[in-house]
């Protein structure tokens, strides 16, 4: 249910990121099990490479802020979704 819901919320959420989402509605995790998960990939740059720090650090702060303020507008559906 939390999927379907999310996916109801997927135009809303991707007009809030400014950066293209990735839905996988089919990921396998570590314990083997069929989930759903979105994200965003940042390519061309390297962990290991101090010069592209800079670059990754803005890239997860500017995910954080846009996917927290998309949150904070739905949170109250997706929390009595778990509950």
């Amino acid at each position: 249910i939390f999927w379907e819901q999310l996916g109801e919320l997927k135009k809303v959420l991707e007009e809030r990121m400014k950066y293209p989402t990735i839905w996988d509605n089919s990921y396998i995790n570590a314990e083997g099990m069929k989930i759903g998960r979105i994200y965003w990939e940042l390519e061309n740059v390297n962990f290991y490479k101090d010069e592209d720090w800079p670059i990754i650090h803005q890239f997860f702060k500017d995910r954080l802020i846009e996917f927290d303020a998309f949150y904070q507008e739905f949170k109250d559906i997706l929390i009595n979704l778990v509950d």
